[in-house]
């Protein structure tokens, strides 16, 4: 193998663990470096990544998105993990999770933790919400530590960063 089939090799093997850690990439987050990877070696990945695990890659300009196979209702080897410790997500947490990713949706670009709560409040209030029995309040520091797990996750997965402040100080 020469350098350059091990350079390519290599650029290759940190495009696969890029995506299997995040496995949606912009050219701006998680890590620009690997986006750039995974766009030079994306027709490698796409073939990589079908063949060895059955999932496919989307990359375009500006994302590059690995759609994992969903598992059965049993396989539960994956969950969400809520803090550093790893602990797996709580049906409320995932809950929340849906809530909040529809609450970002509508947001503008830049948002306060105490207005994502507001807003997820307010959201899991409207009837359809309610009638399945899904409340939310910031009444609680375990309601509150709920919350900033599921915004931790997604700061973890690229989709929120935070600008200033400390979630905790939120829980506290």
């Amino acid at each position: 193998m020469d350098a350059l089939e091990r350079r390519e090799l290599e650029e290759r093997q940190a495009a696969v663990r890029a995506l299997l850690r995040y496995p949606l990439l912009t050219a701006v987050e998680p890590d620009p470096n690997a986006f750039k990877l995974v766009r030079r070696h994306a027709r490698w990945l796409r073939e990589w990544f079908a063949e060895a695990a059955g999932w496919s890659l989307r990359v375009d300009n500006g994302l590059a998105r690995l759609q994992k196979r969903v598992p059965g209702s049993s396989d539960c080897t994956r969950p969400a993990a809520a803090d550093r410790s790893g602990s797996p997500f709580s049906r409320r947490r995932y809950a929340l999770l849906c809530v909040g990713l529809a609450v970002l949706e509508r947001a503008d670009a830049q948002v306060t933790l105490g207005q994502v709560a507001e807003r997820v409040i307010a959201m899991a209030a409207e009837p359809t919400l309610a009638r399945t029995g899904l409340t939310f309040s910031i009444a609680t520091r375990d309601e509150r530590a709920d919350l900033v797990a599921v915004v931790r996750l997604l700061q973890n997965m690229g989709v929120l960063s935070r600008v200033a402040g400390d979630e905790q100080a939120f829980v506290n």
